[in-house]
């Protein structure tokens, strides 16, 4: 899984998560992928587009805003998910956090976060779930 997280302006971000299916060959075990993704984002966001903009459900939980849809990726492709929304104006970078849990049952997610400030400086970074990382 990478995930692409670009600071556009100060107010909006655009999400990009790429999916890869693995798989070669289906059998009665391994079939297309197809799982629900949410993503939870500072309260007071405001969706502005989606690769999906049928399917993108929204709503608040946890104290947070969310928008989710169902995410397919056919035998041996490639998929990518991406969404772009404005933060509310209150927000400050200082409070950003990113956490990324995987979907339980698995044994470990493995990635690449990849970070492109509005200046266009690029941060990339590994990630294993399970462990905590920062970027510096």
């Amino acid at each position: 899984m990478n995930i692409s997280l670009i600071f556009k302006e100060f107010s909006c971000r655009l999400l990009n998560i790429t999916y890869n299916h693995t798989a070669k060959i289906q059998d009665w075990m391994t079939r297309n992928y197809l799982s629900y993704l949410r993503v939870y984002v500072p309260k007071g966001s405001s969706l502005v587009n989606s690769s999906d903009p049928e399917n993108i459900r929204s709503g608040e939980e946890l104290g947070k805003d969310y928008f989710g849809s169902i995410v397919r990726v056919p035998l041996g492709q490639t998929s990518n998910f991406e969404i772009s929304y404005t933060l509310p104006e209150n927000f400050s970078n200082k409070d950003y956090d990113l956490l990324i849990q995987k979907q339980s049952g698995l044994a470990s997610l493995k990635g690449k976060v990849t970070i492109i400030g509005r200046d266009g400086q690029k941060t990339e970074k590994d990630i294993e779930s399970g462990k905590d990382w920062t970027m510096n």
